[in-house]
């Protein structure tokens, strides 16, 4: 048994109006890294109303099995020569080192809690597209979520927002057992099209209109989605805090350790400049600084002059756009209670040893 159910006036307007496009890449099976071109030359950014129309023109195609039809990136690569994780060269253009932009989440589910129908609860008032795969099954459900974002973010701040958006579902789903597939939580991942498969035992596709959030909302809401600390009683819960411009604090002095240890470095220096960044960041909020991101993209591409990664290298519109905030949103994530909180604790609890010592005093 097969069916599609799609909404018949799909909502662009509160993209279009805003001249978004969305990054998007397709590839013919899934050992394909374009090197011998993309499926339909689809390695650019198409407007929403093109994805929607051409999501929704899929989920009304015959394919017999998955490996029948062609797969979706939610990135454009870049068409050059890099490296891959394990040092050695990619073989086609899909990997970590090309992809650039993001403006789409997809979370794929193989947990029989999350239903096609309890998907679209879940997802309710949020912009989404909700489709079963070709491995769907009425006792094993298997369902994709895509989810548009309002801004364009890079590599690492999409990959916390997919882990966010993961942390979101599972909230709201209310089963603690549930979880995505963890080994499509990056932005050079692959996701077949939705469509009318025979090997699935019934077909079904959504678009449902809503909020459109900013990558934000998912980094924001749910701070913390790598982290399944099952001794929550043992976490240090975060404190309020405000930083200071007017605090002094010089990365020359206070993280001159981690700078030279990055100078010295021979490899993977590239990842090596993004944890430096959130050292950096972690200092900085430790001694109470407000650091700004322009300042922290001027040391970053200093120490990039110094000692520079042997395939590429960040561009300062790079660093502002993803890199930099999702180094300081780890850095926050990492710091729990500042170290001038806890001095400024000290200082109270001191003061309050005082007082209660001289009230005694005073009592004898």
């Amino acid at each position: 048994m097969s069916n599609t159910t799609s909404n018949d006036i799909f909502n662009t307007e509160r993209l279009l109006l805003q001249g978004q496009t969305i990054p998007l890449s397709m590839f013919n099976h899934k050992k394909d890294s374009g090197e011998n071109g993309f499926f339909n030359d689809q390695n650019h950014c198409i407007s929403y109303q093109e994805f929607g129309a051409t999501l929704e023109w899929f989920a009304t195609q015959p394919f017999a099995g998955k490996e029948k039809a062609p797969l979706m990136s939610p990135t454009v690569y870049r068409l050059q020569r890099a490296l891959g994780t394990n040092g050695k060269w990619c073989i086609g253009y899909r990997c970590k080192a090309n992809a650039t932009l993001c403006r789409l989440l997809f979370l794929d589910s193989d947990h029989a809690a999350l239903s096609f129908e309890a998907a679209c609860e879940v997802l309710a008032g949020h912009e989404c597209f909700v489709y079963t795969t070709a491995s769907h099954q009425a006792d094993r459900a298997r369902v994709r979520l895509v989810v548009p974002m309002a801004d364009m973010v890079g590599y690492e701040t999409h990959k916390c927002a997919v882990a966010g958006l993961s942390r979101f579902v599972k909230e709201r789903l209310g089963v603690a057992e549930w979880k995505c597939d963890t080994g499509k939580l990056n932005a050079y991942s692959l996701f077949y099209v939705p469509g009318q498969y025979a090997s699935a035992s019934e077909n079904k596709f959504v678009y449902l209109p809503g909020d459109i959030q900013p990558a934000e909302y998912w980094l924001s809401q749910y701070p913390d989605p790598y982290k399944e600390n099952t001794h929550e009683e043992l976490v240090m819960a975060p404190v309020e805090y405000t930083l200071s411009d007017s605090v002094l604090w010089n990365p020359y002095d206070n993280c001159i350790t981690q700078i030279a240890s990055y100078r010295m470095k021979k490899e993977d220096r590239y990842n090596g400049l993004w944890n430096l960044a959130v050292s950096l960041a972690m200092s900085a909020i430790n001694k109470g600084y407000r650091i700004r991101l322009t300042e922290l993209a001027d040391i970053i591409l200093e120490e990039q002059r110094r000692n520079p990664p042997s395939a590429h290298c960040y561009t300062r519109e790079m660093l502002l756009n993803d890199k930099l905030p999702s180094a300081v949103h780890r850095a926050r994530r990492n710091v729990s209670v500042p170290a001038f909180v806890r001095a400024e604790q000290v200082i109270e609890e001191r003061m309050a040893e005082m007082r209660a010592y001289f009230q005694e005093e005073e009592t004898i």
